[in-house]
């Protein structure tokens, strides 16, 4: 599969943009590429005002939303300038969904795991098929939680703080 065909995007006559992470092989895990087609999608909805909410969901039954693929890029193939690069980009990501200025819908078709759960809650409204299920990596976390940059900070604690509101709920 392509860079291009990491994300499908669609578009009604209703102003719904619709963004799906199509790869359902690896369970929708954000690649590289997957951070990078979301980040121009975003930009461009954005600056669209014929965009009015933004839906974001995986491609097929299984997964919304792995988090970072584990067997490729996102995870340090490039040593550790890459997997800085990559952390930043996906925390990019997250503000940019905050950011939108527009609602944006996390539809969760399947699993949601670690950075899928964050990407999940950036978003301010989750639609959840009645299957779906919600795991936090508390690994990552705990070293999120120990980073000196302040934004970061602030971001882990309105997850954690919407991902208990999230589990009450459930």
């Amino acid at each position: 599969m392509s860079d291009a065909e990491a994300i499908i995007k669609s578009v009604t006559g209703s102003g719904v943009l619709t963004l799906t992470i199509n790869r359902p092989q690896r369970r929708n895990a954000l690649s590289t590429a997957v951070v990078q087609g979301l980040l121009v999608a975003l930009a461009q909805a954005k600056g669209d005002p014929a965009v009015k909410v933004v839906v974001l969901t995986g491609a097929g039954e299984r997964a919304f939303c792995a988090g970072g693929d584990l067997a490729g890029s996102m995870t340090g193939g490039g040593g550790l300038p890459a997997r800085v690069a990559d952390k930043a980009a996906y925390a990019d990501l997250l503000r940019a969904l905050q950011g939108l200025g527009k609602p944006s819908v996390a539809r969760v078709n399947g699993s949601a795991y670690g950075g899928g759960v964050e990407l999940m809650l950036a978003c301010h409204l989750v639609i959840a098929a009645d299957e779906a299920q919600v795991v936090r990596a508390r690994t990552w976390i705990k070293r999120l939680d120990r980073t000196r940059n302040a934004d970061e900070r602030r971001l882990f604690v309105y997850f954690d703080g919407s991902y208990r509101n999230l589990e009450r709920n459930l």
